[in-house]
């Protein structure tokens, strides 16, 4: 008998770069498994999936030069150090005035953030 390989999807993103689940490009959570532990899931299908799939762990790597901004202060909480160089990802400002940012000195390793307009300046 031949047995059937699954092939895999390619990863699936957010509009601020963070990977979704790749069977239903959701987001996941962590359930209950029914012995005590926890296991991560889709929260569309329920399927088991691995760490950094919709969980906020795995962010894709910029494929373009992002615009580059500084902190200027912390009035909506980030808690950033003033003078930290960060940089736009994504499509830029919502309406709200909020972007998302990553660290470019450390990678999308550090994840992705997200800062007011007021908070940040451009650096050209």
């Amino acid at each position: 008998m031949e047995s059937k390989t699954k092939t895999s999807r390619p990863p699936h993103y957010a509009d601020d770069g963070m990977r979704l689940t790749d069977c239903c490009a959701a987001m996941s959570t962590f359930m209950d498994a029914g012995d005590g532990a926890e296991v991560l899931c889709c929260k569309a299908c329920y399927h088991k999936v691995s760490i950094g799939q919709g969980d906020g762990n795995e962010y894709r790597a910029p494929t373009k030069q992002e615009t580059r901004y500084r902190i200027t202060n912390n009035d909506h909480g980030t808690n950033w150090v003033i003078g930290t160089t960060v940089a736009m990802y994504g499509d830029g400002w919502d309406a709200q005035g909020n972007a998302a940012f990553y660290f470019p000195e450390q990678g999308m390793a550090w994840g992705c953030v997200h800062a007011h307009e007021s908070e940040v300046e451009r650096i050209d």
